[in-house]
């Protein structure tokens, strides 16, 4: 799945997407062609980061899982 794809069905950025990306919290991989290929894992993980942020849980939730 591509990054526009999952811009929709997530309602996030391009920006805050490849913000996760750099900071590690998903890791697409990459067809030949160098396009970010987006599993459903990536994709379930950015939803429940976007549902956390919703509830101010994502700055704990990040530094208790990925740091």
């Amino acid at each position: 799945m591509r990054t526009n794809e999952v811009e929709k069905i997530t309602g996030l950025t391009k920006h805050a997407i490849l913000y996760y990306e750099k900071v590690g919290i998903i890791r697409p991989k990459r067809t030949n062609n160098g396009y970010r290929n987006y599993s459903h894992d990536d994709l379930q993980t950015l939803k429940l980061v976007k549902f956390l942020r919703n509830l101010d849980y994502f700055n704990w939730w990040y530094q208790s899982n990925l740091k």
